[in-house]
């Protein structure tokens, strides 16, 4: 590794055929209303990717589109807030100075407070709105074409 410009093209060629390319991303993008392209590794985007059942962590809360889960089945969104007493951790690694712990679980799926209406149910769709580089705005509907909504500033 000596001499070795890390600035410098590895190769400038083709991409082998054995390589598969693609050129869209496997995970579509259905519930983010962005005219620009959207930055990986956003902490709001488990509001929008997937089944949109995963939180954003704004700390010290957490939220989540409930979409009918938890005891109480609600379609509002979760708020979620970890109190030390509920951490748990893993071992002590002595093999390391200060003896730190091998892992940490924080959990998660705790439904502490849910902002909800009455006419949310299983037709109620949740939108990411105006993502920017540090905050996104989630709009929680009725339904898809429903004028009246929930928005929640996500910072």
């Amino acid at each position: 590794m000596n001499n070795q410009n890390i600035f410098e093209a590895v190769a400038t060629g083709t991409i082998p055929a054995n390589i598969k390319s693609r050129h869209d991303h496997p995970v579509q993008n259905k519930h983010a209303n962005a005219t620009n392209p959207i930055e990986t590794n956003k902490f709001y985007a488990g509001l929008f990717l997937g089944s949109q059942t995963t939180a954003s962590f704004t700390q010290p809360y957490s939220l989540a589109w409930s979409r009918g889960g938890g005891t109480l089945k609600s379609w509002g969104m979760s708020v979620s807030h970890v109190e030390a007493k509920l951490l748990g951790f893993g071992p002590e690694n002595h093999k390391f100075p200060g003896s730190p712990v091998n892992y940490y679980i924080n959990p998660i799926g705790l439904q502490h407070i849910i902002l909800s209406a009455s006419g949310l149910d299983e037709s109620s769709v949740l939108n990411i709105e105006e993502p920017k580089a540090f905050s996104a705005q989630a709009v929680l509907k009725q339904y898809g074409g429903s004028a009246q909504s929930i928005i929640f500033p996500i910072v």
